[in-house]
């Protein structure tokens, strides 16, 4: 059972890895109101780890899991050259369809198979509109 989890432990370490490195991509960064939610996953388990277990596969299981996230932490949120970034998931501009940018209601709204609208701080509405006319238009 301890190799499994060791196994398991792996796979989400190279996923996190993964994920930071694609949120490195990000320039222009927005608001992520979520992005508290996955390090508080991991701080919450890790002690649950702590209070529940003894010997060396739950130091290392705590450690792992504080380590995820301290990792988790670094995930970004925004526009890339590439496209949209949610906490280190690319969507890539070329899959978005009816990409709409609201200055009104402060949000970019597109279309892979569901809708997904994001909120914009209005001031920067501007910025996010020539960031997007540079970087659309190459996808």
């Amino acid at each position: 059972m301890d190799y499994i989890q060791l196994a398991l432990d792996a796979m989400v370490f190279v996923l996190l890895l993964v994920l930071v490195k694609r949120s490195l991509s990000v320039e222009m960064e927005i608001r992520n109101p979520a992005k508290f939610l996955v390090p508080f996953a991991f701080l919450f388990l890790a002690v649950a780890e702590a209070i529940g277990g003894r010997g060396a596969m739950r130091i290392i299981q705590v450690v792992f899991l504080l380590v995820a996230a301290g990792m988790s932490l670094l995930l970004k949120s925004g526009f890339s050259p590439k496209g949209l970034v949610t906490s280190g998931s690319l969507v890539p501009y070329a899959k978005m369809k009816h990409m709409s940018l609201a200055k009104k209601d402060g949000t970019f709204s597109y279309t892979v198979r569901n809708t997904v609208t994001i909120m914009i701080d209005p001031v920067r509405f501007d910025e996010v509109k020539d960031y997007l006319d540079r970087h659309v238009a190459k996808a």
